[in-house]
């Protein structure tokens, strides 16, 4: 570069030879090329000798590439994380060489449904969803159960705590990801929405990165054709009344349009309609339901869509087409708490659970030998004496706030206090209705069942039964009848002499004099109490074993056997044999649960004599017809032997969402490979909603952890902070201030118009010096103005998250 420089001045000063003068010679134009060149080569060079420096050409580094180069390349040199079932065990796919298998679970999916729906039609394609002004429109009728409901799916959705998190584990999902345009990309490329996004392949529908090399599990996508699609768009037409035509912005997929044909019964019950349809597309949202508690449930199919990207608040969905219904319009949970006091927080987080995996029947089992924490306001001494302490107790306040907390997620509570047996508890304060055992004659210091030779018995049961049924508005009630043990009554004198006198031959018969009697007692108690005039009753499977007098409204939970003897002779039935959740040992243990149904002993569908016919006092009830209609559903129950407070939800859950499913979805999707993933993420979706959860497959980790300081509690009311209020939010103090204002200035108009000019003038001189009476009358009309404002804006609930106080 030197010697260039020093040619060009010699050149230009002394060259004898020059053609042309130094002035005509585009000398600035070479200088400056030249100078451009060497530049870049001096930059070159300085790259050039920082990599030597870095990696000297020495005779190891000579050994390594020679190593290097013999090594199989990426991506065969990283392990492969594929995953399989073997044994009813998830592992890490390995060579035959290693005899130690590697756990490791499924990785989760993402944007995945529990349970599955009826029909789930699914795309590759995904759009962007705004959840900051994510918004609830609601064309039908609605009431207070569905603005609650939008209020905690908006604390669910305004945010990624409470949804999926897409894996992203895998190196092709986060390339796909990166290069996923807008929602405008259709406008702005003349593209349809079965179109692909430029340069990008949109990720799978609810997969995991196996899904790339696998099909997808869903039904094809349904055509217009189609006669649910006919009817949904038919539903959605003459049902918008909302002026907002899109809910898509820039930002995305900014509000959700839920169309309710009837508002239905304001509480939940066996005849309930859940079903509902759902429409995802590049413009809106769609939820069709034919009452509010189908919307409550496709509300929380929406929140399982929604999937967001780890460590960020982007959010996406898929194109989906959704039409679902319940297989069984029974499907609960049975909670045990007398064998330990469960606090009231878990009581409701299990009821929170239990809305995210649509579960509709909370079976409260309240009442056994060991304690009786219901505290009655008619008998007190009940819990007094037989609590496990003063403050473990449920007063009627909590009863009460715990069915309201129920009914607003489409959750009905049925009751249960078992009798005869399991009574032990009554004995601590009323020893005089309980059976007196004897040996050899003579008295013991134990107890049997309950004693129905005592009248006494009759009149408290119908004391305590009356309060309870004000309490419990559901038209079922659990009786119990199961495990009673008839021997304190064979070995009491006073018993058995009254047996002979009323020529009751038997214990059986007993029992049989007993249940009648309280069938009687219960339904005089729904006539004059109960919003139906008559009661229905739930039995354990003895109570029809034992050929007890069964009413036709009577229901039998079967749990000893799988064979369905009670619905193949005309009762209802409810199915609980294989899902006790206290009798789950392994983690794979859930796999059982999945396949078993309650109809697995289905035949060609005319039905069947069961093998035992049932009693005489049972076959003259019903004609036979096809049974399977006469199976209601069925219950996962967890009995708190060995569970407490602490321990009772990861025992739980996420193991009953697969009982959730088999309740809940058609008994054709039964594969074990298809739902593990779902499951894993339901899982974590659980977790990140401040559920307790348990490991269900194996080793391994969710996309993301739950937020910190979160608990079930947490989406039961507005989450949002005073960013996410749209613009055009008004605080409602402002306007009751306003109200308060505007009816202040219609009072002195009003009196304007009525006292004349005059007296209205001498009315506010005279202010200036008020009584005593006038003073008080003015507060009184404050106070009443103030009350009435806040009663009538507190009624308006606003579909949009309040500010955090």
């Amino acid at each position: 570069r030197v010697y260039f420089f020093a040619v060009e001045e010699d050149f230009q000063n002394e060259c004898p030879c020059c053609v042309m003068s130094s002035a005509h010679f585009p000398w600035p134009i070479i200088g400056t090329f030249f100078r451009v060149y060497f530049f870049a080569v001096n930059v070159l060079a300085v790259a050039d000798y920082r990599d030597a420096s870095l990696q000297r050409p020495t005779e190891q580094t000579s050994f390594h590439r020679t190593v290097r180069s013999n090594v199989f390349t990426e991506p065969l040199n990283e392990p492969v994380d594929d995953i399989q079932l073997v044994n009813d065990a998830w592992s890490l796919k390995d060579t035959y060489l290693n005899n130690i298998p590697i756990p490791h679970a499924p990785f989760p999916t993402f944007g995945a449904v529990i349970p599955r729906p009826a029909y789930w039609a699914s795309s590759r394609i995904f759009y962007p969803v705004n959840l900051k002004d994510f918004q609830f429109i609601v064309d039908g009728p609605s009431n207070y159960i569905m603005q609650q409901a939008i209020k905690r799916y908006r604390g669910i959705i305004c945010s990624c705590n409470g949804l999926s998190s897409f894996l992203s584990r895998s190196s092709l999902m986060r390339e796909d990801l990166s290069r996923m345009a807008s929602i405008n990309w259709m406008r702005e490329h003349g593209r349809t929405e079965e179109s692909a996004p430029p340069n990008s392949t949109p990720l799978p529908s609810s997969s995991s990165p196996s899904a790339f090399k696998t099909s997808e599990t869903f039904e094809p996508w349904p055509t217009a054709k189609e006669p649910r699609i006919a009817l949904f768009f038919k539903a959605v037409a003459s049902q918008r009344n909302s002026r907002k035509l899109k809910c898509s912005s820039s930002l995305g997929l900014d509000c959700v349009r839920i169309h309710i044909q009837q508002a239905g019964a304001s509480w939940p019950s066996l005849v309930m309609n859940e079903s509902y349809s759902l429409m995802v597309s590049h413009d809106s949202i769609e939820v069709v339901a034919v009452e509010i508690w189908g919307a409550l449930r496709a509300l929380e199919t929406l929140s399982q869509l929604i999937w967001c990207y780890p460590n960020s608040e982007m959010a996406f969905i898929n194109r989906t087409f959704i039409d679902d219904r319940p297989r069984f319009p029974h499907r609960g949970i049975m909670l045990d708490t007398s064998r330990h006091y469960l606090s009231k927080r878990v009581i409701m987080a299990n009821l929170e659970a239990m809305e995210y995996n649509k579960l509709n029947v909370f079976h409260w089992h309240l009442s056994d030998d060991q304690s009786f924490p219901f505290q009655s306001q008619v008998f007190p001494e009940l819990s007094q004496k037989a609590a496990f302490r003063q403050d473990l107790v449920y007063t009627l306040e909590d009863a009460r706030q715990i069915v309201e907390f129920a009914r607003v997620r489409g959750i009905r509570v049925i009751p249960e206090f078992d009798l005869p047996g399991h009574a032990r508890s009554w004995a601590y304060s009323h020893p005089e209705i309980v059976a007196r055992c004897y040996h050899n004659g003579i008295l013991t210091p134990f107890f049997g069942p309950l004693d129905p030779t005592r009248q006494e018995t009759y009149k408290i049961l119908q004391g305590f039964f009356t309060e309870v049924v004000q309490v419990f508005p559901d038209l079922y009630i659990h009786l119990g009848f199961d495990e009673i043990e008839m021997g304190c009554w064979d070995s009491n004198p006073r018993i058995q002499d009254y047996m002979r006198a009323k020529n009751i031959n038997s214990s059986l018969s007993l029992l049989k004099h007993f249940h009648v009697r309280l069938q009687n007692i219960l339904q005089d108690i729904a006539r004059r109490t109960s919003r139906d005039s008559r009661r229905h009753f739930i039995v354990w499977q003895e109570a029809y074993d034992n050929g007890l007098k069964l009413d036709e409204r009577t229901t039998v939970q079967l749990w000893k056997s799988r064979y369905p003897a009670p619905a193949m002779v005309g009762f209802k039935m409810i199915f609980s044999t294989c899902w006790y959740l206290d009798h789950v040992a392994r983690a794979s243990d859930w796999m059982n649960l999945y396949l078993c149904d309650p109809l697995m002993y289905e035949n060609d569908g005319t039905g069947a004599v069961p093998k035992n016919f049932p009693f005489e006092d049972q076959t003259d009830k019903f004609p036979i017809g096809d049974w399977t209609s006469n199976i209601l559903g069925g219950e996962a129950c967890m009995w708190a032997e060995y569970q407490s407070d602490e321990t009772i939800l990861q025992k739980i859950w996420p193991i009953s969402s697969a009982v959730a499913e088999r309740l809940w979805s058609p008994v054709i999707f039964r594969s074990i490979s298809e739902v593990t993933p779902r499951l894993e993420e339901q899982r974590c979706r659980l977790s990140r909603r401040g559920i307790p959860v348990s490991v269900l497959s194996g080793p391994g980790a969710c996309p993301n952890g739950p937020p910190r300081g979160l608990d079930a509690m947490s989406f039961s009311g507005p989450c949002c902070s005073t960013s996410d209020v749209p613009k055009f939010y008004i605080h409602p103090t402002f306007v009751r201030i306003i109200f308060i204002c505007l009816i202040f200035l219609f009072g002195c108009l009003v009196g304007r118009l009525f006292v004349g000019k005059d007296t209205f003038v001498r009315l506010f001189t005279r202010l200036h010096r008020p009584s005593w009476l006038l003073r008080i009358c003015l507060l009184l009309l404050l106070f009443l103005i103030i009350s009435a404002s806040f009663s009538l804006f507190d009624s308006q609930q606003s579909f949009y998250c309040s500010p955090s106080t």
